[in-house]
């Protein structure tokens, strides 16, 4: 039997107000959620934090993440793959103690260096998780 697909969108996590094109927070193909790259968006405005604070980022990233989760019918304890891109990877050591508050499993972790995020961003971040039995 092959597994459903069903897109996500989830009102916890806007998109960005210049979005280009169609955006998707998540796939749902049974039992796995696959997260799209999550990028520090403010939740209120849509609009890409210009922060360069780490720990803000990193924060605003994983919630994003933890909210999608949560509406897909999952959560960040059932994590199983997280990759992590940063433009500036000396925010890595912040990102780990932020990100030890949020996952409190072990799951596959990817994390690279890239030049250039979308909209300027320093952070982006995307996830696999287990769905909710």
């Amino acid at each position: 039997m092959i597994p459903e697909r069903k897109v996500l969108i989830c009102k916890r996590a806007p998109q960005p107000r210049a979005a280009f094109g169609e955006h998707t927070h998540a796939v749902i193909a049974y039992p796995l959620v696959f997260t799209a790259g999550q990028l520090p968006i403010d939740q209120e405005t849509g609009i890409p934090l210009e922060s360069k604070d780490p720990e803000l980022l990193s924060r605003t990233v994983l919630s994003r993440i933890s909210a999608i989760l949560e509406d897909a019918g999952s959560g960040m304890d059932r994590l199983v793959k997280v990759r992590t891109l940063f433009v500036d990877m000396n925010m890595m050591d912040t990102f780990n103690e932020v990100y030890a508050t949020y996952v409190p499993v072990n799951p596959a972790r990817a994390v690279a260096g890239v030049s250039e995020l979308p909209y300027g961003c320093l952070i982006q971040m995307d996830a696999i998780a287990l769905l909710n039995e």
